[in-house]
């Protein structure tokens, strides 16, 4: 069982291309570990793969039960988050980028396969 610094809503300064806004963001108490980051992307891979592997086709076409993305299926979701994941991948590589001019190289597979494929 992982456990996580605790996170409170602090007043931040968001720059974007359109406008700059004061909202909440939530930041932690102290800066994450490598081994609590590590740790929560191990989990957050057994969870998705666990996850994945246990649906059926049935499962795979009913929606996704969450309201907001109304008529996705389950299927649909999966793919959903792998692109969400990405476009932070990519926020954080751009942040990398303007604060130290390098990013870390390209992951293009995980070092543990997947069972069965």
């Amino acid at each position: 069982m992982c456990t996580w610094p605790t996170i409170r809503a602090r007043s931040c300064r968001h720059k974007d291309s359109f406008a700059t806004t004061r909202r909440p963001c939530f930041l932690p108490e102290r800066p994450y570990t490598r081994e609590a980051v590590l740790a929560l992307v191990a989990h957050g891979r057994d969870a998705y793969r666990s996850a994945l592997a246990a649906t059926t086709e049935a499962q795979a076409e009913a929606p996704c039960g969450f309201p907001w993305l109304e008529g996705l299926s389950r299927a649909e979701l999966y793919l959903y988050s792998l692109r969400h994941v990405q476009h932070h991948a990519a926020k954080l590589n751009l942040l990398l980028r303007e604060a130290t001019g390098a990013t870390p190289g390209w992951v293009a597979h995980s070092r543990t396969p997947l069972e069965g494929a």
